[in-house]
């Protein structure tokens, strides 16, 4: 298995935090990098529990702010906002029944445990960002993956479900933090590409044939590959409280982004990046794969995602390439629009340059993956910093 750069650095906190000592163990696993990530199946570890106080997970709505506008940067502030900061809702199949109790003048936390006590569940999103112990589990799963994550808290009466049966565009790292739940999982024989938008019911794609119940007991963690359709409800006798940890994994963070900063380091023409574009949608998914840039051997690998490309370009025509190309994410990329009808010869000649370029060219590529990343980080490390208080 390629070893990742500083992987024991990067759960530093995890391994401080007794709570999060069965996630650690779950990203450890020899096996989970090469075997288990984005390759639809789920994964879970057992823990023990850990002291995990459930009153103040609810008093996070008083002491912190609404981060609304936080992915631009820039929260609007005031007290949190339902439907944006939390919710307070459950799942009454066929439908998902949102709680109608007002927010009255004890503020959040307290319509909160009104909700609760009338079998309803409490969402609070952006935990990371209310509570200096979920922040630094979350930006520890971020540095050792190098991909974007945010978390949600979920408190659950028995009996009940948070959300009804579906599927994320985000892989998902759960824990369980005090009581227990069952999860009923679909898993694929193999990386299945994400979905194009999150639906509100699980999908019946014949690549989702396996199904298999998961109970997490406190302490415990799971990993559910995003587009693995999922449900869970609270399997004890007492308030289970989980925490998410959601895994984005953007265009510009995949085998896709990796190819595209390596086309533009060659000096590929536009309709390299168009083709490549449109082939990562349709004919070559494996390029909608997170690119783990801070693996051993990254520069390698970059390469064999570039012959693979290079492959599907030539068992197309140009006309059926042509058909594939967009123009989307051209002016992102700083690129001009492109030459039509060039799309398959810009594309040909683009991956081959990258297939015979020096492993530096790669790599020099895959730094600025990772520069993207970082910046993204950073920016979630200020915004925590300044909201958090001391």
């Amino acid at each position: 298995m390629a070893a990742l750069l500083d992987g024991d650095a990067a759960l530093a906190a995890l391994d401080a935090d007794a709570a999060f000592a069965a996630l650690a163990r779950l990203l450890r696993r020899p096996d989970f990098l090469d075997g288990v990530f984005e390759s639809g199946r789920c994964a879970s570890e057992p823990g023990a529990a850990a002291a995990f106080d459930v009153a103040a997970v609810l008093d996070l709505l008083d002491a912190s702010a609404s981060v609304a506008g936080c992915e631009a940067g820039a929260p609007e502030g005031g007290p949190p906002r339902r439907g944006v900061d939390y919710e307070l809702g459950r799942w009454a199949p066929p439908a998902w029944e949102r709680y109608a109790g007002a927010v009255a003048a004890g503020g959040a936390a307290a319509a909160a445990r009104a909700a609760l006590a009338g079998g309803y569940s409490v969402t609070i999103r952006h935990a990371e960002l209310r509570s200096r112990r979920l922040a630094a589990a979350c930006f520890a799963v971020q540095d050792f993956l190098g991909l974007p994550a945010q978390a949600n808290v979920y408190v659950t009466p028995p009996g009940a479900s948070a959300a009804r049966p579906h599927v994320d565009r985000h892989c998902v790292f759960a824990v369980q933090l005090a009581g227990a739940k069952r999860w009923c999982l679909r898993e694929a024989d193999g990386y299945v590409p994400p979905p194009a938008r999150e639906r509100a019911t699980a999908r019946a794609d014949a690549a989702y044939g396996g199904e298999r119940a998961v109970d997490l007991a406190a302490g415990g963690a799971l990993y559910v590959p995003r587009g693995a359709p999922h449900c869970c409800e609270n399997a004890g006798d007492a308030l289970s409280v989980h925490v998410s940890f959601g895994v984005d994994v953007h265009a510009p963070l995949t085998w896709e982004g990796a190819l595209q900063a390596a086309l533009r380091g060659a000096g590929a023409a536009a309709g390299a990046h168009a083709a490549l574009r449109g082939l990562a949608l349709g004919d070559a998914p494996f390029l909608r794969h997170a690119c783990l840039h801070r693996r051993a051997g990254a520069a390698d690998r970059l390469r064999r995602e570039a012959a693979r490309a290079l492959g599907v370009v030539e068992a197309l025509d140009g006309a059926a390439v042509e058909a594939r190309a967009t123009d989307a994410g051209l002016a992102y990329l700083g690129l001009a629009p492109r030459a039509p009808g060039a799309a398959r010869a810009d594309a040909l000649a683009g991956l081959r340059a990258v297939v015979d370029a020096p492993a530096a060219d790669r790599a020099a590529a895959l730094r600025d993956v990772a520069d993207m990343a970082r910046d993204v980080r950073d920016r979630a490390r200020a915004l925590a910093a300044a909201l958090l208080p001391d």
